[in-house]
């Protein structure tokens, strides 16, 4: 269970406000002096919050939130709230991709066990890629690969567009998280 309190989430800085998942919830921060300017408060979760263009999407309970006041835009329609009780995690942090000069997040959603592309504005689904959620993705320009943990069903890659999510392969090899992807080669540790 959760009871713990333990997160293992990175910081995010951005126009002097530092934000952060804690063991109790989302929090903002002066960069200053520490200063808690806002706070969401919710459950602890790993997966570190993204800021950008003004909102911040908090991964750990499918939200956005106004990056000034901490006032909720929108949810992810996607997302299933019953994860906290069957003890599984969000350890993927979420990811801003840009295509066609509008900015998206890519995330997990617990509700269909599937990586969701949403609009940074809105949070409009525009894709879903089924796989294990709990795992690290890797983005690079418009390929995202989703890692199969050890004992899932293989490691995949697809080519996002705002009309959706094309797997361009999938390989039986399954890791943890970590993968690289350079030059159009997949480095996989461990792999």
């Amino acid at each position: 269970t959760h009871e713990e309190g333990f997160v293992s989430a990175t910081p995010a800085v951005c126009g002097g406000k530092c934000y952060v998942v804690g063991a109790m919830g989302l929090y903002c921060l002066s960069a200053k002096d520490g200063a808690v300017l806002w706070k969401v408060e919710g459950e602890a979760a790993h997966a570190s919050p993204l800021v950008a263009d003004g909102v911040v999407y908090h991964g750990g309970n499918g939200r956005a939130y106004d990056a000034e006041t901490g006032k909720l835009l929108w949810k992810n329609p996607l997302w299933n709230d019953a994860w906290r009780h069957d003890d599984t995690g969000t350890y993927s942090s979420p990811l801003l991709w840009t295509a066609g000069g509008r900015k998206y997040v890519v995330t997990s959603d617990t509700g269909a066990s599937a990586y969701v592309g949403l609009e940074l504005e809105t949070g409009k689904v525009v894709w879903t890629v089924k796989g294990s959620i709990n795992v690290i993705t890797t983005l690079c320009n418009d390929v995202l690969i989703v890692a199969a943990p050890y004992g899932g069903s293989g490691t995949s890659a697809h080519k996002l567009t705002p009309a959706g999510a094309e797997l361009l392969w999938k390989r039986p090899f399954a890791d943890g998280s970590g993968d690289i992807l350079w030059r159009d080669h997949l480095y996989v540790p461990g792999g």
